[in-house]
């Protein structure tokens, strides 16, 4: 049976190894396809140019913080993208503008997926500095909120 497989990518060491993971469990089912899901949560507030103080952002700033953050994060999901198709796994790519966590659960619920697949820690984990004790706030909070199966791939050895 086919299934669909939701990957959480940030481009750290964790979220490669995640790749190769879901990669791994598309093969086992063939006509798998995997989602690869970037959740950015676009500031709420932020600083004056001019250090003035905080300010919240007006529609006009925030589609601009989305339009550089998309020319930022595109080539991350488009590199994803094409190492997954040379696998050839079906693939596709949705960069969210909400909380990854957030963002994994809705795109999972969206394309009725049947399986979560993410990094222990992501790039700016505190995990990086205190080793594998501790999971990243992504993973934390999928594996306390998801209402289906989380797979939460450590760094290989």
């Amino acid at each position: 049976m086919a299934r669909t497989i939701i990957l959480g990518y940030d481009g750290s060491e964790c979220a490669e190894a995640a790749l190769d993971a879901a990669v791994d469990v598309a093969r086992d089912r063939p006509g798998s396809r995997i989602v690869v899901v970037h959740g950015h949560h676009v500031r709420h507030y932020w600083l004056h140019a001019n250090f003035t103080g905080i300010k919240r952002p007006v529609q006009d700033d925030l589609e601009d913080l989305k339009r550089h953050a998309t020319a930022d994060l595109q080539p991350l999901l488009d590199e994803a993208c094409a190492r997954i198709t040379a696998t050839g796994v079906s693939v596709e790519a949705t960069l969210e503008w909400e909380s990854p966590s957030a963002a994994l659960i809705d795109v999972a619920k969206r394309e009725e997926a049947d399986l979560i697949v993410v990094g222990a820690h992501g790039e700016d984990a505190v995990g990086h500095s205190l080793g594998r004790a501790l999971l990243g706030s992504t993973s934390a909070k999928l594996l306390h909120y998801s209402s289906i199966p989380v797979l939460v791939v450590p760094l290989a050895d």
